[in-house]
């Protein structure tokens, strides 16, 4: 697993396929290990085994080892194809579980668009393909068991056969008691051996498959630091002076050859078939300098910052740095689960030290009066990468931490893009003005952005806002004059931060108790018999019975047949009997190996759409307070168990526990005084389980919540490995994964301990049995010697079935801890649906696009153990407002003024407490919500797409459309050049490409929206005339904008317009401006109303400058 997550740290794979590693093939390799030792050890007793039956039955013997060898033919035969079929299996899991790691992380968008039911069939769909990979494995086993039990169960009576045979032929002894039941043990001590080398070798076959795939994995190329001379691979790393002497106006004064960044001709491309994205860059930077990259959307900012931070390799050219080590803070900030204080300390183990410099940083953010509103301050705990602050506080604390390190290079990708306008002004103040600290500090920052605005700093204060264009004639100053007066560049336009979803009051989360049990309940297993299916788990006990039965009449037979003193008469009787009872035997053990055939099929389907029906239908609390490691652990070790483990342990189970009755039985009829022993070994077999069984249960939880320590650190360190590298963090997140491997063994150790102690006790009882049954034999008068022969055998055999029965149950109660934990899961987290959803809505609706608010108001909840707690405030707070059909409506407001609440309230994610919502004149409270979603069209501030899905799929989510009204809508905004270009170099025709993966067309997060606004042109044949765009413009640049705002207006002409502003362009032609402030509105009106008013709220949102 170490290795596995430094490599992590050193590769250039990004798909994601380690998850896969570490979840899975690391455990099925773990579980080879053991079986190594198996193998071995069995070949030694199978060689015993051999020698003592030859001097038992003479040449005979090797009738078992010709029946080795015919199985052993069933037995390659599948070992052959195993690995192929476990390497398809694995690889339809990691499919199913990349995409349901896409969905979870884009849960709220996908509700947004409406689009929920379309999703959860494709993830359905993908669990369907691996429950049918998995069958093939099945039918693998199921062909194994066949040819061990064919050895184990066959072969003794075709050896007893064959002597008996040869013994009429020869006139040898014929079968006796001592004979029949010493040779009965002896091939036992044969063919269990090579059942175990059967059965296994296939499964260590299929395991170091797993290892393969890791060795594939680790033998990957590292990623390499292009921030090297390419020409003779040397490091080209200048000596960065700290210390700089300054001119009159406190600016730093460099040497010619002083820089901290310098790229000479350095070219960068994702794919070889590709265009490069970076061409012929040359850019240097002295020590000191505030840069700003700006562009248009798609030119390659985000890739240039990559590079420079190392986290891309150059194709060409030279990248020389005077550091290694930059902060760098991603335009989606990275942050891992921790407190707040912590996060901004920096990597794992840190602490605040210098705490003067910490609340400097802080103020420096203006991240103090956010953390003074939560009940914890910067002690609160942060998981599911922060999606309990809004995107600006998460943005601000990202920068926190960059600046708390102290780096000499700043790398910042459109920081800016979540504040609102006046925290913006304040960050940039604080950090870039005369005085800030980046000033005092003489950092180099790197400011990459999508505007082309500039704010000017007089005397400390932003004193004018414009353009280059504007500016320079104004200043009549160069490009490097520009750089050099203008200490601050505006990387951020106009935008609002959103108000948090929910404010948590934990300084530190509680972990969900839902897996433990601490006694048993028989709901669960009630639970679990109604996902397999009644006639099915009916089926599979009458095989498990029938199997045990079988093996109680064949040695009752064998009693028979050697206590009968006629025996050699009807030999042929007994020994036709024998078989047909062997090979009675022999088929019900067969379908024994059959029954994952019998379960999985039903109970795996139907669980997996138990967790995945829950998760669609949760509320929006829970999607953004809930931990995706957490929720996606439930897909895929939850799900593993249930379609690995749980179904092998109900056939342990049930097969170890009627043989145990079979051969306590037997003992009964052979020795009769046993019985009086029985209560008294019942009362402390009983004790002895319910102690282990208490014990283990415990550990087991234990253990499966310790084991989510290491995979929740690794999912971690695969989002946030470009953050990582780049300030260089890797050796403390190796050592910190290490620390999490060690704490997640500890209950794994005592969990084996107590398994050691278990044996040792059942060993003593059974010594004990065995004791009480020699005694009665010696004290008794008479007694046949196939009784002795049969009470012995039992005995011999008991042992190892009574400590495999208990452990078959302990392992298979502590299993169904994953069915308690679905079960919990899918109770305890109530659906957004309410009961009077019934209304059913005309096909057209809405087919004009009136929507009403009366008296609105609206609380965000917390869903915690089955209470809502709202807040304190109101997100909407008595709202009425009626929209005209075919209107655009702008709406703005500061931080937490209830903008997207707005949009959220009628896409119903918040239910209103009071008052009602109505869309042509239909209350949206009597509708169903998906029903209400998927009539409306929905451009989300988060683009999503899935990987593995076609960009066909991608795009007609629903299959509405055709292939050329797909690349109509790409090409109306602005992306099929790009598709064609990719289409081109790739060999494929524009309408072919369509049908490829995803992943395999590279988009930037400006290009990733206008792919969303050509999904939302798409679904116009099929959705009605209402469009909420939710600041959907925000990662792309000012002039792409611009033709956005022209296709919205052209394409959605007529439609009712709602639209969060992101920029003051793009509600600039709204008939209608809306600005909120805590919920409510406070102010309404034309755009040039409100911005001519001097004392408008409007206008002091966005400044006096603005025009």
């Amino acid at each position: 697993m170490s290795l596995i997550h430094d490599h992590t740290l050193k590769s250039n794979n990004d798909d994601h396929s380690a998850i896969t590693l570490i979840g899975n093939d690391v455990e099925d390799v773990q579980m080879a290990m053991g079986w190594f030792h198996v193998i071995w050890s069995s070949l030694l007793s199978l060689s015993l085994g051999l020698y003592l039956l030859t001097s038992k039955l003479g040449w005979v013997s090797v009738v078992p080892i010709v029946l080795v060898t015919i199985s052993s033919q069933g037995g390659k035969y599948a070992s052959k194809n195993f690995v192929s079929k476990q390497r398809a299996w694995s690889d339809a899991t990691q499919t199913r579980i990349g995409l349901t790691k896409t969905v979870l992380g884009h849960m709220k968008s996908i509700k947004m668009m409406g689009y929920s039911r379309e999703i959860e069939e494709k993830v359905q769909a993908a669990r369907d393909n691996e429950l049918t990979a998995g069958s093939a494995t099945y039918w693998l086993d199921v062909l194994l068991g066949c040819c061990a039990s064919f050895i184990n169960v066959v072969g003794p009576a075709i050896t007893l056969a064959i002597y008996t045979i040869v013994a009429k032929l020869t006139g040898s002894p014929l079968l006796d008691a001592d004979r029949v039941f010493t040779s009965f043990a002896l091939i036992q001590m044969v063919t269990l051996p090579a059942n175990s080398i059967m059965f296994l070798v296939p499964e260590f076959i299929a395991a170091i498959a797993g290892f393969d795939r890791i060795q594939i994995f680790l033998l990957e190329p590292t990623h390499e630091d292009s921030r090297m001379g390419l020409a003779h691979r040397t490091p080209v790393y200048s000596v960065y002076v700290d210390s700089l002497s300054e001119d009159s106006a406190g600016r730093p004064i460099h040497s010619e050859g002083d820089y901290s960044i310098k790229l000479q001709n350095v070219s960068v491309r994702f794919h070889t078939e590709d265009p490069p994205v970076l061409r012929d860059i040359n850019i240097e930077i002295k020590p000191g300098w505030l840069v700003m990259v700006t562009g248009v959307t798609g030119s390659g900012k985000t890739t240039l910052a990559r590079t420079i931070i190392g986290d891309l390799q150059a194709e060409s050219g030279l990248i020389s740095t005077s550091s290694r080590q930059m902060a760098f803070c991603a335009q989606s900030p990275w942050l891992p689960n921790g407190t707040i204080r912590d996060l901004i300390a920096g990597p794992p183990g840190s602490k605040v030290t210098d705490e003067k410099w910490y609340q400097k940083v802080l103020h420096a953010c203006d991240l103090q009066y956010d953390l003074s509103k939560l009940p914890n301050g910067d002690l609160t705990f942060l998981e599911s990468g922060g999606n309990s602050l809004s995107g600006g506080q998460r943005q601000r604390v990202a920068l926190a931490r960059a600046i708390y390190s102290r780096l000499d290079i700043l790398v910042l990708d459109d920081v800016f893009s979540a504040l609102d306008v006046r925290t913006a002004r304040c960050v940039a103040q604080r950090l870039m003005g005369p005085s800030g600290l980046f000033r005092e500090l003489k950092k180099t920052v790197l400011l990459i952005t999508h505007s082309n605005l500039i704010l000017t700093l007089v005397d400390g204060y932003i004193s004018e806002q414009s353009t280059w264009d504007q500016l320079k004639p104004q200043n009549g100053s160069s490009d490097k004059q520009v750089d050099e007066e203008l200490p601050v560049k505006n990387l951020f336009d106009n935008t609002l931060e959103e108000q948090p979803i929910l404010a948590l009051d934990v300084s530190k989360p509680e972990r969900s108790m839902d897996s433990v049990r601490q006694i048993g309940d028989s709901a669960i297993y009630q639970h679990y018999i109604s996902a397999i299916g009644k006639s099915r788990m009916i089926a599979t006990l009458l095989i498990m019975i029938s199997s045990a039965t079988f093996a109680m009449l064949i040695q009752n037979w064998l009693r028979w047949w050697t206590a009968d003193k006629k025996a050699d008469q009807r030999t042929w009787f007994y020994l036709a009997v024998y078989l047909v009872l062997a090979l009675g035997h022999w088929i019900s053990l067969t379908g024994i190996a059959a029954v994952s055939l019998l379960i999985v099929p039903t109970s795996g389907r139907s669980l997996h759409s138990q967790l995945l029906r829950t998760v669609i239908k949760a509320p929006l609390s829970f999607i953004t307070s809930t931990d995706i490691a957490i929720t996606l652990s439930r897909f895929s070790q939850d799900m593993k168990q249930v379609d690995r483990r749980l179904p092998a342990q109900v056939a342990g189970l049930g097969s170890q526990a009627f043989k145990l009755l079979a051969q306590v039985l037997l003992l009964f009829m052979t020795q009769t005084y046993i019985i009086f022993a029985f209560p008294a070994l019942t009362i402390v077999v009983y004790a002895i389980q319910k102690i282990y069984l208490f014990t283990s249960r415990q550990l087991r939880w234990l253990s499966m919540e310790a084991n989510s320590l290491p995979s929740n650190n690794f999912l971690e360190t695969v989002h946030g490995i470009t953050t990582i590298r780049a300030f260089g963090w890797q050796e403390e997140y190796a050592i910190d994964n290490s620390n999490a491997i060690d704490t997640s063994q500890v209950p794994s150790f005592t969990l084996l301990a107590i398994e050691q102690w278990l044996a040792l006790v059942l060993d003593l009882i059974v010594a004990a049995v065995a004791l009480l049954t020699v005694t009665l034999i010696v004290t008794r008068d008479s007694i046949s010697a196939g009784e002795v022969g049969i009470s012995m055998n039992v005995i011999l055999t008991v042992n190892i079935t009574l400590l495999v029965t208990v452990q078959s149950w302990a392992n298979f109660d502590a299993s169904l801890g994953v069915i308690s934990r679905i079960r919990n899961f899918s109770m305890t987290v109530l659906p957004e649906t309410q009961p009077k959803e019934t209304l059913l809505i005309p096909e057209s609706w809405p087919a004009n696009g009136a929507i009403e608010f009366d008296k609105v108001i609206a609380d965000y909840a917390l869903q915690s153990d089955n209470d809502l707690t709202a807040p304190a405030a109101h997100a909407l707070n008595k709202i009425s407002l009626d929209l005209v059909p075919g209107r655009k409506i702008g709406i703005c407001g500061l931080t937490g003024s209830g903008k997207s609440s707005l949009l959220l309230s009628i896409l119903r994610l918040i239910d209103l407490s009071e008052g009602c919502i109505k869309i042509d004149s239909l209350d949206i409270a009597s509708i169903s919500r998906d029903a209400l979603r998927s009539r409306i069209i929905t451009i989300p501030q988060d683009p999503f797409v899935l990987a593995s899905d076609s960009i066909r799929n991608n795009l007609d989510i629903q299959r509405t459309n055709s292939k050329q009204d797909i690349l109509a809508a790409l090409k109306r905004v602005h992306l099929r050049a790009l598709l064609d270009a990719r289409a081109e170099n790739t060999g494929f025709k524009p309408e072919q490409y369509l049908d490829l993966p995803m992943k395999d067309w590279t988009l930037s997060q400006g290009q990733m929206q206008l792919f969303t606004l050509a999904r939302a042109l798409l679904s116009r044949s099929s959705r009605g005339k209402v469009v909420l765009l939710d600041e959907a413009t925000g990662n792309i640049d000012k002039e792409t904008d611009e033709w956005v705002q022209q296709v919205v207006r052209e394409d959605f002409r007529g439609y009712t317009m709602i639209v969060v502003a992101h920029r003051l362009e793009t509600i600039a032609d709204a008939d209608s401006i809306v600005v909120m402030n805590q919920g409510k509105i406070v102010e309404m009106g034309s755009f040039d109303d409100l911005w001519q008013e001097d004392s408008s709220a409007f206008r002091s949102i966005f400044g006096r400058n603005e025009s």
